[in-house]
């Protein structure tokens, strides 16, 4: 798996309002994601920063990309002091109106964009959208 396709995969849930609403909005007992994997898996992308983590260090990534991973850091650094608060909240309340939680999802979608990973296509690929 390249690294661009590890961490889409890893921000691919914070990043998709699509799963969040099948998974989260309207999830089931069978079908639910977890808000707070979604959170785990984008701090794994951070730590690869430093070469810590599951995921190896971002070490051959072009710089583009490189870069748009740490100013994904600098976003989630911003709201981090808000994470334990959100993942408290309903999920309904977290996807929908939380800004926090908006804020994070948008960071990462445009840390995805920035890296090159087609979102659109990995939510099609997981069965998140039609």
């Amino acid at each position: 798996m390249s690294i661009v396709d590890e961490i889409g995969r890893r921000l691919g849930v914070l990043a998709s309002r699509a799963a969040q609403d099948r998974h989260m909005v309207n999830a089931t007992s069978d079908q639910y994601l977890l808000p707070v994997e979604a959170i785990n898996d984008a701090q794994d992308v951070i730590r690869a920063l430093s070469g810590s983590g599951p995921i190896s260090a971002l070490e051959g990534m072009e710089p583009k990309a490189k870069e748009a991973v740490q100013k994904f850091a600098l976003a989630w650094r911003s709201e981090e002091n808000q994470i334990d608060a959100m993942l408290e909240l309903p999920w309904d309340e977290l996807v929908l109106r939380n800004q926090h939680w908006h804020a994070l999802r948008g960071a990462a979608q445009l840390c995805l964009v920035e890296i090159g990973f087609d979102l659109a296509q990995w939510e099609r690929d997981e069965s998140y959208v039609a």
